[in-house]
């Protein structure tokens, strides 16, 4: 007969890593803000722990009523690379990094011009990552200051994929899509003084209640 320690140990581990799956299985809930760069014609692969996604980087959206956008010329691309483990959790070591390029040039139209691209998002530093049946979230922090945000920004991507193989979702194979994946980039605010407060007021209950 197992033992009640055993027993008791197995219910704990079973826990922990039901909740480690139920982590990894959640987005991120980034809500949309801008500046905004829209990039299309994604390719998503992931192989061997590390996850990449490239396409074009085609609009920059300047506020919510902006639908239209800028055209950010030719030349422009967005590029990701995360290293993610079987479990869908961040592996620290990397490689990780945002690359989004565009030419900011107002007037430009799709076959002229966008030959001086600029850097709009870089990182090497992923700070959170999520995925749900929708999309894959990201959040980075700014290295640099662009002409779209300052140097230490927190930066979220929804990226969302085309057609994925294997079609179950799972870290714990390889997988790829058909490469007609869109993305979203867009700095995060920091948290208001009221959101500060009130993580503050939750430490202190917490301490409270060990002592």
């Amino acid at each position: 007969m197992i033992s009640r320690r055993l027993f008791a140990v197995s219910i704990v581990v079973a826990y922990v890593v039901l909740m480690a799956c139920g982590a990894a299985q959640a987005g991120l809930s980034l809500e949309e803000r801008w500046p905004l760069v829209y990039s299309d014609f994604i390719t998503v692969d992931y192989t061997s722990h590390v996850f990449s996604a490239a396409g074009w980087a085609e609009t920059v959206h300047w506020n919510a009523g902006d639908d239209e956008g800028q055209y950010l010329g030719d030349s422009s691309s967005f590029s990701l690379t995360a290293s993610i483990d079987s479990f869908g959790q961040i592996i620290s070591e990397g490689p990780h990094e945002l690359n989004v390029i565009g030419d900011l040039t107002p007037g430009l139209v799709q076959g002229e011009g966008g030959d001086t691209p600029v850097s709009l998002f870089y990182s090497t530093n992923l700070k959170d990552f999520g995925w749900n049946g929708t999309s894959f979230d990201f959040i980075f922090l700014q290295e640099g200051p662009t002409p779209l945000v300052a140097d230490g920004t927190r930066v979220g991507v929804k990226l969302f994929p085309g057609t994925i193989e294997p079609l179950i979702w799972g870290f714990e194979v390889d997988f790829s899509d058909d490469g007609t994946g869109i993305s979203k980039t867009f700095p995060i605010p920091e948290p208001s003084g009221l959101a500060l407060l009130a993580i503050g007021a939750l430490g202190l209950l917490r301490r409270g209640r060990r002592s």
